[in-house]
């Protein structure tokens, strides 16, 4: 699902772009209530949920056809009050949907805090591991919704851990370029060394940022980390490279100005994109 070459590595497609479901608006939503409960879950209806569940008729935990639960359907769309009833009535926190994610999962992927919360409180893994191998964590940080991030690592969330490419929760919020998500995770101990892997390629956080023109989450590791410390193997010429190719000059200046030289690679990628306004800097 990945592309290979540097040339379009910055089109990966994203945790947030993964095909959970159906659904047009391509969010981790399940598709469609096939009973009762789940769908007075994914109404918000506190009194019919309530209801139904007092019949003892609907099995708590019943998937619908992409094997969300109604805690998940409850949990898709924000309805606390509904989670807390079902939780209360013995409704699984480990319970997978068809793409291998737990309710935890879905509501790091969507950022509702108080609903993660109540999960970790039931009980919920922070370790699981669900659509490409990802964490909870890992969905949290790359959407960018840093108040999760910060109670999955107060709930010790592994802030290093990798997906079967490599990805880490850094490396995601970096790509996707917040800012706030990349320092928490630093400041918890994040490696920006740990690299994603591809058959063609090893990318670091720095890299994935300077390719993408987030310039915000460039400065931050290089003025926390100096270029030694986040620019791995090549010293950021790596990074210097991917930069050219975008024609993000910015980012480039803050490289250079950090110590990277280039070897001459950039100026060639450059020249072949044309990007003449990188090319004057470069010779420069």
């Amino acid at each position: 699902m990945r592309h290979g070459s540097m040339e379009t590595f910055s089109s990966r497609p994203s945790l947030a772009e993964l095909p959970f479901s159906t659904n047009p608006q391509a969010s981790a939503y399940p598709v469609y209530p096939t009973n009762k409960l789940q769908e007075a879950a994914r109404e918000g209806s506190t009194w019919l949920t309530a209801a139904i569940l007092s019949t003892r008729s609907i099995d708590v935990d019943g998937g619908d056809s992409s094997g969300a639960t109604p805690l998940m359907h409850a949990i898709c769309n924000n309805h606390p009050s509904v989670v807390s009833i079902l939780l209360s009535k013995g409704a699984s926190v480990s319970a997978t949907n068809d793409d291998g994610n737990t309710a935890l999962h879905l509501s790091a992927f969507g950022g509702y805090v108080v609903v993660t919360r109540m999960l970790l409180k039931a009980g919920a893994s922070v370790s699981a591991t669900g659509a490409q191998g990802a964490t909870p964590l890992h969905f949290a940080a790359e959407k960018g919704h840093v108040e999760v991030v910060k109670e999955l690592m107060h709930a010790a969330a592994d802030v290093n851990s990798r997906m079967p490419s490599g990805e880490t929760p850094l490396y995601g919020a970096a790509w996707a370029g917040w800012v706030d998500v990349v320092r928490e995770l630093l400041r918890a101990k994040a490696n920006p060394l740990l690299t994603r892997v591809n058959l063609a390629w090893q990318h670091l956080p720095l890299d994935t940022a300077a390719q993408n023109g987030h310039f915000g989450v460039v400065l931050e590791l290089l003025q926390r980390f100096g270029i030694r410390g986040c620019g791995g193997a090549s010293g950021g010429v790596t990074a210097l490279q991917l930069a050219a190719m975008k024609s993000h000059i910015d980012v480039m200046i803050a490289l250079t100005t950090a110590g990277v030289v280039d070897t001459g690679i950039a100026l060639v990628k450059a020249t072949s994109f044309d990007h003449m306004d990188v090319v004057k800097f470069l010779l420069q």
